[in-house]
């Protein structure tokens, strides 16, 4: 019998299960009412009635029992049926070195009995059961929530991340390389280290290797150096990177000629999005040349603007420093008489960061971001707002994130023009420009002396080591990255989708929308019911906000719906090692 015949039988059962058991609800329930009642007969003759004093027709309330056990059983047969037409699902397609190599399938040394497994590292490493692997068929839907079968299968969905129970690459001759790229962000230490720790304990990987300097490390030989367990042991409480990070310096050819060198075979790279971008590139150079090596990204930003995940790793760390210092500039505020607190949090295109470390503070009264558009003088502007407040409640407490100055409506802050190693512009210092504005208008319009402390905690938020959840979800990520490139897979980043570990292809990445606050969801209206801040434009400038949600939004859409249209039904996708080794053991199974 084929998987999908079994498949089917199954939601079948289910469904018939699941309407019997409604319908024994539904009898028992009657059968209690009648053995309870202990009225009369002549007295439960009469007409029962409802709170309002009228009569009720008990035939109808029948008939309605037996039209709820119809809809239920209805219900479960479109259920039944919606479920079987989605058995052959389009899926976003992840590059696997099967469609160009040939490749050796081994069965993975994670599989085993946990109970057999010595403590101290000698013997059996195999500790997980059949049941623990991840199936190659299973996917993560990328949408929050769905009104119809047609939507589920229209969604954009991405390979389950795991453990594989058939992988491609032969343990002892993988040889691994780690770097890390662009900013500093919290948690990247505890990535290496997991790496490492993966790569080195469960799949019995020896060569492992750190580059230094980022991608630049790769242009000298003395950057690459070995890693073991015992060097990389501890580095998870140290904040920074352990290898050392720096932006630009990308060069394929050189990167991949390295690692053809020194035989290098699995390339893990930790980065932002101009990482990813690079990452593409050497997948693209390594596959136009044949090279046979698994390419991975692991996604990491502190502004936390990579699309299609749900959030980096880092991102909660820096939130709670950022909620801190925030604390002490309401402080700086409320100390003071006329005191404002001003602070500038990381956001280059994102106000990702200030939006929720503004709600996790709750002192935080003005936020600006790089979404929304705002004036800074005038009738509705924002020194005329923080003036108000200062008036009626004698401190106010900003939190804006570095890129708000592309918000300005009423002015033009001129960019320094240079763009950094890694292609990105640099921002004017809209925290000074915004603390000189508001002290004067202050002194010029109302005669106050505002008293402003400007803290700028940049670089503090993104350089201390990662807080509890973060080290959870670097570790998750880690540890799947490996099993993916042992797998087979390349060109691919891991991240949590709905949370849930998924192996994304690159190129989805790259080709999506860079990811924005929404004026429209939630996260921002929930920031601005906590500030009780107003919408800082005058009306006749309403529409640019207006016009501004919808241009992204717009965007938005049209590479999201590309992505749709490019993923391809399972079946179309060269994995025939992974469907003959299962196929082949469930033929086992049939036969015994």
């Amino acid at each position: 019998m084929s998987e999908s015949n079994q498949t089917n039988q199954w939601i079948q059962l289910a469904g018939a299960v699941i309407a019997g058991a409604a319908l024994s609800y539904l009898l028992q329930s009657t059968t209690r009412r009648k053995s309870d009642s202990k009225a009369p007969l002549e007295e439960a003759k009469k007409p029962r009635k409802n709170s309002l004093g009228e009569g009720l027709d008990l035939s109808k309330e029948r008939t309605f029992t037996m039209r709820k056990i119809e809809k239920l059983k209805e219900g479960s047969s479109k259920f039944i049926e919606g479920l079987t037409n989605l058995s052959e699902v389009a899926i976003s397609r992840v590059p696997h070195l099967a469609e160009t190599h040939d490749c050796d399938v081994y069965t993975s040394p994670l599989l085993g009995d946990a109970s057999q497994r010595d403590i101290a590292g000698k013997g059996t490493t195999g500790f997980l059961p059949d049941e623990a692997f991840s199936s190659v068929k299973k996917f993560v839907l990328s949408g929050k929530s769905y009104q119809c079968y047609e939507d589920i299968a229209r969604e954009l969905k991405f390979l389950r991340a795991g453990p594989r129970k058939q992988i491609f690459w032969n343990p002892k001759e993988v040889k691994a390389a780690i770097v890390t790229c662009g900013g500093l962000c919290p948690g990247l230490n505890v990535v290496i280290r997991e790496l490492v720790m993966t790569l080195w304990f469960n799949y019995g990987v020896k060569d492992i290797f750190g580059v230094k300097w980022g991608y630049q490390g790769f242009h000298k030989a003395s950057n690459i150096i070995k890693l073991t367990p015992k060097i990389v042991k501890r580095i998870h409480n140290e904040g920074g990177t352990f290898l050392g990070s720096s932006r630009g310096g990308f060069d394929e050819k050189v990167i991949i000629d390295i690692c053809k060198e020194k035989g290098i075979n699995h390339l893990y790279i930790i980065g932002g999005d101009g990482t990813h971008r690079g990452i593409y590139k050497l997948y693209e150079y390594a596959t136009e040349n044949k090279e046979r090596i698994s390419i991975c990204g692991i996604p990491k930003t502190i502004d936390n603007d990579i699309p299609l995940i749900d959030k980096s790793f880092g991102f909660d760390t820096a939130v709670a420093v950022a909620e801190q210092i925030i604390s002490c500039a309401n402080n700086e505020a409320e100390s003071a008489e006329f005191g404002v607190g001003m602070v500038k949090l990381m956001g280059r295109d994102s106000g990702e960061i200030a939006a929720a470390a503004a709600q996790a503070s709750r002192d935080v009264n003005i936020c600006l971001i790089p979404e929304s558009p705002f004036e800074v003088e005038g009738e509705y502007g924002l020194c005329e707002t923080v003036c108000q407040r200062i008036i009626s409640k004698n401190h106010c407490t900003i939190v804006v994130a570095e890129g708000a100055d592309d918000a300005i409506i009423d002015a033009n802050l001129a960019k320094e023009g240079k763009a950094d190693a890694g292609g990105h512009v640099k921002h004017a210092d809209i925290g000074t420009y915004l603390k000189n504005k508001i002290v004067a208008y202050a002194k010029e319009n109302y005669d106050i002396n505002i008293t402003l402390k400007y803290i700028d905690p940049t670089y503090t938020i993104r350089s201390v080591s990662a807080n509890a959840g973060d080290t959870i979800i670097c570790t998750k990520l880690a540890q799947n990255s490996v099993h993916a490139a042992m797998a087979g897979y390349t060109g691919f980043s891991i991240g949590t989708v709905k949370d849930t570990t998924a192996i994304i292809p690159i190129k989805s990445i790259n080709n999506s929308a860079k990811r924005k606050m929404d004026l429209n969801e939630r996260t921002w209206q929930r920031v601005i019911a906590s500030t009780g801040q107003p919408q800082m434009v005058c009306p006749e400038n309403m529409e640019k906000i207006t016009e501004k949600v919808q241009e992204y939004a717009l965007e938005k859409q049209k590479k999201h719906q590309k992505l749709i249209e490019e993923q391809v039904v399972m079946s179309e996708v060269i994995l025939e090692a992974f469907d003959t080794q299962e196929n082949a053991e469930g033929d086992e199974e049939n036969d015994s």
